[in-house]
């Protein structure tokens, strides 16, 4: 049997996060949704996954703050 992809979303609109998670686990994603940036960052290893959609409007760490800290741009 094949894995489930995994998709982490961090989001702090909950009835948006509850309903993408719902339409994601109906198509059999592995979905869990964290109302904020940092929770993502700092999951341990065995929760990674395949795709990371930070909500680009959070109050304390951003969604570019988070890709920033994710994957610092190099100049």
């Amino acid at each position: 049997m094949l894995a489930r992809p995994r998709l982490r979303m961090a989001n702090d609109d909950q009835r948006l996060a509850s309903s993408v998670r719902w339409l994601l686990c109906d198509e059999r994603y592995d979905a869990r949704i964290t109302p904020a940036g940092e929770a993502v960052l700092q999951a341990p290893a065995e929760q990674s996954a395949e795709l990371i959609q930070p909500d680009p409007f959070m109050p304390r760490l951003d969604g570019w703050g988070f890709l920033e800290k994710r994957a610092p741009m190099r100049r």
